[in-house]
């Protein structure tokens, strides 16, 4: 919720914000799906929060498609 509220009433005062269009959707198995974003600003801005496995997948894959590592923001979390 925290996140949300800064997002919507306050980031778009300290950074620019990039929204973003669905680009593919493609079903990966019979209960899953994969949708690929687009962003329809200039650069990539990417906030990711997960477990630490998840999130070091999604960041490698970003990274591999040349998004720079200062864009993408992370938040671990933990079910323990």
């Amino acid at each position: 919720m925290a996140f949300y509220v800064y997002r919507e009433l306050l980031a778009r005062f300290f950074l620019s914000l990039h929204d973003y269009e669905v680009d593919a959707v493609k079903a990966v198995d019979h209960d899953l799906v994969e949708i690929v974003l687009r962003p329809l600003g200039r650069h990539a801005l990417v906030f990711m929060c997960g477990p630490q496995g998840m999130l070091s997948a999604f960041t490698a894959q970003f990274r591999a498609a040349g998004i720079p590592s200062r864009r993408l923001h992370r938040e671990y979390f933990d079910w323990r």
